[in-house]
């Protein structure tokens, strides 16, 4: 995982992302436990309570799982539609720099068409 720091997303909401897209592409599995709140803040270098916010919302949306004194897991149960949840950060990324370089909305729904019948 890697986490921009100079994005407009805030990087609790990118891990948040992450995490999920992780799960959605099947890397982490149900029951899979998460490194420890301070071994993803050393690794990511970031803030522990970025860690820790981002577990906790993940946790409420019941993508994982957590008991106090063991590592938070994959909740063996996902929610619905969870595989489209890590397309939005990644979608409004688009739409910011689109904006901001007042590129119309025809423009890039074309360019979106032209990138979905390549070959990747």
């Amino acid at each position: 995982m890697t986490l921009n720091p100079s994005s407009e997303v805030p990087l609790f909401r990118q891990l948040v992302e992450q995490i999920k897209g992780l799960i959605d592409q099947g890397h982490l599995k149900p029951g899979d436990s998460l490194p420890s709140v301070r071994t993803l803040a050393k690794s990511l270098d970031v803030n522990p309570m970025t860690i820790s916010k981002s577990i906790s919302l993940l946790t409420d949306e019941g993508w994982l799982t957590y008991r106090r004194g063991q590592p938070s897991r994959v909740a063996l149960t996902l929610p619905q539609n969870s595989g489209e949840g890590w397309l939005t950060p990644a979608l409004k990324e688009v739409v910011i720099r689109a904006k901001q370089l007042n590129t119309p909305k025809e423009k890039v729904a074309e360019l979106l068409e032209q990138v979905w019948q390549e070959e990747l």
